[in-house]
């Protein structure tokens, strides 16, 4: 089959073109690793941000609740 024997040869020009003088780090695993750590950091710290905000529209509904309770509506 000779494109099966073919593919990783045109795999491999179609990355070296695409990236050309940057081949290394396409398959830089310490690189791609800080970068997802880094990736994770930035969620990790998004999350605690909408949470802060999802609590503080849980109070902010809580008071208008207990406001609409006192005055019967």
């Amino acid at each position: 089959m000779p494109v099966v024997d073919k593919l990783p040869a045109m795999l491999r020009e179609d990355l070296e073109s695409a990236f050309e003088d940057n081949l290394d780090n396409v398959f830089d695993i310490t690189n791609l690793r800080h970068s997802v750590a880094q990736d994770k950091r930035q969620t990790e710290i998004e999350l605690k941000r909408v949470q802060k905000l999802k609590e503080k529209f849980r109070y902010i509904h809580e008071q208008l609740n207990s406001q609409q309770a006192m005055f019967g509506q």
